[in-house]
């Protein structure tokens, strides 16, 4: 078995994967041979193509950011409404339960990808090169990177961001020549990516909430044999629980190495994030009509 990623060695992603890897093959034994690409770009392939390798076989599975799925598979929506996810706990319940069964469904009818489980990819924060992101005001004429999601990009141009499109591969080069000013990501891409060196200010804004789908081509799966998609589907939810231990102790452990010296942290009260809900409340508003009250149900 064969798994591609997009991040550093050192990043929760890759770690989480190795894991299924260790726990797979000690279930397995000889039976199984696993490999992991974490950074696929090193293997000679392209970021953009991550999907297409593994609905082709090229790899097994992989892991990818969910918000790859949300102009396809419109379900997905309901987890890019700001502001919409308050609680870890509570939207895990929810993908372990019934909005992942639905989310599943559609993904595997819709890509062929039969998702093992949801993982945790984290509250994603403003970070940027300019000024200290106080309120909504603070967004004004600041260009936000931004990737496929539309309703990202729709999100901070409301805010008053400039929206930049720019691929995770083209992050790097976008961050030294000061192609954006800003973005949004975990706190732990943030650092890992180096994204820290760049930009001084980091707003602990949280409008969403990342999840990660981690998965393998539907057809290679359904022709193991039922003791190995048995040992998959374990060494999955293995995985998982170690996945999300480490994802939900991430933001501490990378706020106590951040240097105060080289980067703020804004930390917003109550009543200045109901200043970004309030800016962002027809977008909320229109989305969740979207989206429907089947799935919002999850989110409330």
């Amino acid at each position: 078995m064969k798994f591609g990623g997009y991040q550093r060695p050192s990043s929760i992603l890759n770690k989480s994967t190795a894991i299924f890897g260790e726990v797979l093959t000690g279930k397995l034994g000889d039976q199984i041979s696993f490999h992991l690409d974490g950074d696929i770009v090193e293997a000679g392939h392209n970021t953009q193509n991550l999907e297409k390798l593994v609905q082709d076989g090229t790899y097994t599975g992989c892991y990818m950011n969910m918000s790859a799925f949300a102009n396809d598979i419109p379900e997905v929506q309901a987890l890019e409404i700001p502001f919409s996810v308050e609680s870890r706990e509570k939207i895990c319940s929810a993908l372990d339960g019934g909005l992942g069964a639905i989310l599943k469904e559609r993904i595997e009818a819709v890509k062929g990808l039969r998702v093992l489980a949801f993982w945790d990819n984290g509250f994603r924060y403003f970070s940027n090169r300019i000024r200290p992101i106080v309120t909504p005001a603070d967004c004004a004429g600041i260009r936000m990177r931004t990737h496929s999601s539309k309703i990202y990009a729709e999100t901070f141009e409301l805010l008053g961001f400039e929206s930049v499109p720019v691929h995770i591969k083209d992050l790097p080069t976008a961050l030294e020549n000061e192609t954006i000013d800003a973005q949004e990501n975990p706190l732990t891409n943030v650092y890992n990516f180096e994204i820290h060196k760049y930009h001084r200010y980091i707003t602990m804004s949280a409008p969403f909430w990342g999840a990660v789908a981690f998965l393998v081509n539907a057809e290679t799966y359904a022709s193991w044999p039922e003791p190995v998609r048995a040992a998959v589907d374990s060494a999955a939810f293995e995985a998982t629980v170690a996945q999300r231990k480490l994802a939900s102790e991430e933001d501490d452990r990378i706020r106590a190495i951040l240097d105060p010296a080289e980067n703020e942290l804004v930390d917003l009260t109550p009543e200045q994030r109901q200043a970004f809900k309030d800016v962002l409340a027809p977008i909320i508003e229109r989305q969740r009509a979207a989206v429907g009250p089947a799935l919002c149900k999850f989110l409330d």
